[in-house]
């Protein structure tokens, strides 16, 4: 077959701004509209044993409000952001043509979701050296999920999946909400080099895995995470900057991709795992037009505790996490 992939997107935007003496205030509006449609040969052969159609469609409207105070000795910024995916559909069509059989599978979802989120930051001089930073953001997710899966083979074949099954009708609601604290203390070494430590937690929201056939099944929780950081920055005022930072992050619930004994992929969620780094990076520029820069990275990244399909990973590393990265370019 000659297979396509067919993308249209409208992308629209406002953005306002306002600087009074000491403040200022945003405003950025959007709105975008997104279709995607595929025709893949699947069994990729001359014979066209099974063709995949998809049909993906989503709207989606952002709204941010933001505001920046700054005083001589202390800076305050904040606001609130908005995004409404009101309409998400997804079709995806199996059809085959094999061992005598002409049949497909049908997958139709719709899921639409919601995200609201508060957020301030304030930064403070505690000395002449020691600067302060504590941040707060509060999240809201909301995420809505609606599939029917159809099949119809006329002559059925058990062995391969290929069976006329009655599947329930799936519908979901799920929300989420979290408080996420920041806190960094800054301690200027030099006028040109600082040390810093840094607290935060992160988030990522959970959803459902789309071509899942058991409705009990289909969801998978949100990801939760602690980094701890400590660095050291080194910056000339023209020609060298030098920045090192070792780190820790722990995560609950780890989101992971992973694959079914029929070959299809799913996400599921790793109970603990942890991640421990280091990172390096170098600027030098050697004329005003002209910079050199390196940078380098050390990764150990293992599950802590993760069970899937009665196997024990607790203690493997983590997959698609490079353990070592290195950089070196020019500008």
């Amino acid at each position: 077959i000659n297979g396509y992939v067919k993308q249209n997107s409208l992308l629209g935007s406002i953005k306002l701004e306002y600087f009074g003496d000491d403040f200022s205030l945003k405003s950025v509006t959007s709105l975008q509209n997104h279709h995607t449609k595929e025709l893949l040969d699947g069994d990729r052969t001359v014979q066209n044993l099974l063709i995949v159609h998809t049909n993906e469609n989503f709207k989606e409207f952002n709204e941010e409000l933001g505001y920046t105070i700054q005083k001589h000795d202390w800076k305050l910024t904040g606001g609130a952001f908005y995004a409404d995916q009101y309409e998400h559909t997804y079709m995806e069509n199996h059809q085959y043509e094999y061992l005598g059989t002409s049949g497909y599978q049908e997958w139709q979802k719709s899921m639409p979701e919601k995200n609201f989120a508060l957020f301030c930051e304030y930064s403070t001089y505690l000395s002449d050296d020691l600067v302060m930073s504590a941040g707060l953001r509060y999240i809201w997710s909301q995420k809505n999920f609606d599939s029917t899966i159809t099949t119809s083979f006329p002559i059925q074949i058990p062995a391969y999946g290929f069976v006329n099954t009655l599947y329930p009708h799936a519908v979901l609601s799920r929300t989420w909400q979290r408080v996420l604290p920041k806190l960094k203390l800054t301690y200027k070494t030099t006028p040109k080099s600082s040390l810093y430590v840094q607290y935060a937690q992160g988030f990522k929201n959970g959803g459902y895995n789309y071509a899942d056939n058991n409705p009990n099944a289909v969801t998978y929780d949100p990801e939760d995470s602690k980094t701890y950081e400590i660095g050291f920055n080194y910056k000339s005022k023209k020609s060298l900057y030098f920045s090192t930072s070792l780190y820790a992050t722990y995560v609950k619930n780890l989101q992971v991709e992973t694959i079914r004994p029929d070959i299809t992929s799913y996400v599921d969620n790793a109970a603990k795992a942890e991640i421990y780094g280091f990172e390096s990076e170098l600027h030098y520029a050697l004329t005003d037009g002209f910079k050199i820069y390196s940078s380098i990275g050390l990764v150990q990244a293992k599950f802590k505790d993760y069970v899937s399909n009665n196997v024990d990973y607790s203690g493997n590393k983590l997959r698609n996490v490079p353990e070592y990265t290195c950089e070196l370019g020019s500008e």
